[in-house]
């Protein structure tokens, strides 16, 4: 069962078999759903619907729910949601069904459905959890203003479409309470579950923002998309851009873990650069915009920083190896697309993987961390870097831009400096070399990024100090500091920017406990305190 951005809807694919005599597939196994995840359904009537090619229905609205299968010909099949207590109002998802990929979607009460009839008609199955009752049927019209569907007519084909779908009303019209009555440009944002992400999401509110997630859904409205899947199966990524539609892509979702990418090289390439290009051709193809997020990491620190745009790139690790083919593989499928470099990403995290939430985290437990006194970067609020992507996509920028904070700090620095800020107990931070922490990836020393660019590019935005953007975030901060007291109640994540533990040798890619990561690690005991290693 697949989950989609609409709350309580899904699709299933089930299996055709074949051989020289034909095909068998279940539409529907009752005995099979609760194995799958799917709820038990009463199905009270059941219908079939026959479509010449490039026919629209729609939108219709029922009391019960629906699920559709394709049994002949092909579709685009479209859930909207209309309900308006729901998270996800005003949302819409496309499913491409044929008669030979199986796809079925199941349409939640309440909700709207649409289809547009592919190149050779369609015939589907409707299953429904209520009978067909006309005087409380709701149609809204094709081309509403406010849902704004992007039906894919192909080019100078006229759809064909009903004389009483045409005359549906606009749900503006149903509907005069309604906050908005225009059309809002689409986001997808390939892992919005993480801090990029979620800051993306409450940043692009005016828009409809669609998020997808790995392995942690924070939001019941997210999609799931596993980027190494999508790096090995080429055509995933059309899938996902076609079920959506968007105007604009930003692609956070990526392998962070830098000891990891280390491990499995293979792995970092796949997700960091494959599947970022992958999607910046689909989305070329469909006129979206691509947002494409990198690091200073592409960067061996020698020079000396802040970098420039145009600065020599020369990566010391598997990580920003992975992260510099990302940016010239998304820039070569999409030569108008956004790169934007940044670093030391810290702010509000439903997940608390930041380094800031990690130092309130560790001076709650009473643990000391070593953070390397010579390695030198921009820390970054993460609200900054969404407000910036909204304002160079709607400026119409294009290419690399570096967007980070104006400070430039080592990381025990930044640590103390945060610590005084937020009033946290600085002598569990104790400063180190890099060479101390016998990491397995080098990382460049001096590395941080200049924003000149950035700056003349926007002139009326200004990236926050880490004393103002702390400011703006404390209550949150604040707020979390007692849920840090139950560490073994939280997940570790190791995000592109935050400091690493050394623990992280032994903890694969999935999340695992405080607990079973402390269980795993070696400490070392410094005056009666456990002492945790951290580094960039």
């Amino acid at each position: 069962m697949e989950p989609v951005p609409i709350v309580d809807s899904y699709v299933l694919t089930r299996p055709i078999f074949r051989d020289h005599r034909g095909a068998f597939s279940e539409a529907y196994s009752a005995a099979k759903s609760g194995a799958r995840g799917e709820p038990n359904r009463s199905w009270k009537q059941v219908s079939i619907s026959e479509s010449v090619a490039n026919v629209i229905r729609g939108i219709h609205v029922s009391k019960y729910g629906k699920f559709t299968s394709c049994l002949s010909g092909s579709l685009d099949d479209y859930v909207v949601d209309l309900r308006e207590e729901s998270p996800s109002y005003l949302q819409w998802f496309c499913l491409s069904m044929t008669a030979d990929n199986g796809k079925q979607l199941y349409i939640p009460p309440g909700c709207g459905h649409a289809f547009l009839a592919g190149e050779k008609g369609c015939t589907i199955l409707y299953l429904q959890e209520g009978t067909f009752d006309p005087p409380n049927e709701t149609d809204v019209t094709l081309d509403d203003p406010v849902i704004n569907i992007r039906w894919r007519v192909p080019e100078g084909v006229i759809p064909i479409i009903s004389e009483k779908d045409k005359k549906a009303p606009k749900l503006v019209d149903l509907r005069p309470h309604l906050p908005i009555s225009q059309f809002r440009k689409r986001v997808l944002i390939i892992g919005a579950s993480g801090q990029v992400g979620n800051a993306l999401t409450e940043e692009f509110s005016g828009y409809s923002c669609i998020g997808t997630f790995n392995t942690k859904q924070n939001n019941p409205c997210l999609m799931q998309c596993d980027m190494f899947e999508l790096a090995r199966m080429p055509s995933a990524a059309q899938l996902l851009l076609n079920s959506v539609l968007p105007d604009v892509v930003c692609i956070c979702s990526a392998m962070t873990w830098v000891e990891g990418c280390e491990d499995d090289a293979i792995r970092a390439h796949a997700i960091n650069s494959t599947a970022p290009g992958l999607i910046a051709a689909a989305a070329k193809e469909l006129g979206a915009k691509v947002v494409y997020y990198s690091t200073d990491y592409v960067f061996d620190g020698t020079a000396g920083g802040p970098y420039t745009e145009t600065d020599k790139t020369c990566p010391l690790n598997v990580y920003g190896k992975s992260k510099l083919e990302g940016e010239q593989r998304v820039l070569d499928a999409a030569p108008d697309a956004l790169v934007l470099r940044t670093t030391g990403v810290y702010g509000p995290d439903k997940q608390s993987k930041n380094f800031i939430c990690q130092l309130i985290k560790a001076t709650t437990t009473g643990t000391t961390m070593k953070i390397p006194n010579d390695q030198f970067g921009c820390p970054t609020y993460n609200k900054d870097i969404a407000k910036a992507t909204r304002l160079l996509f709607e400026a119409g920028a294009a290419g690399l831009f570096n967007v980070v904070g104006p400070d430039l700090y080592d990381r025990h620095a930044f640590a103390l400096e945060a610590a005084s800020i937020l009033g946290l107990d600085a002598e569990s931070f104790l400063a180190v070399s890099a060479e101390e922490m016998k990491l397995k990836a080098n990382r460049p020393l001096k590395a941080g990024l200049d924003i000149t660019k950035l700056s003349e590019t926007l002139p009326n935005f200004k990236m926050r100090t880490l004393k103002d953007a702390l400011a703006d975030w404390a209550p949150e901060v604040n707020a979390n500091t007692e849920a840090t007291r139950s560490a073994a109640s939280k997940k570790v994540w190791y995000a592109a920017q935050m400091f690493e533990t050394a623990t992280e040798r032994c903890i694969q890619y999935s999340s695992v406990s405080i607990t079973q990561a402390y269980q795993s690690a070696d400490f070392a005991i410094v005056g009666g305190r456990k002492i945790r290693e951290w580094s960039e």
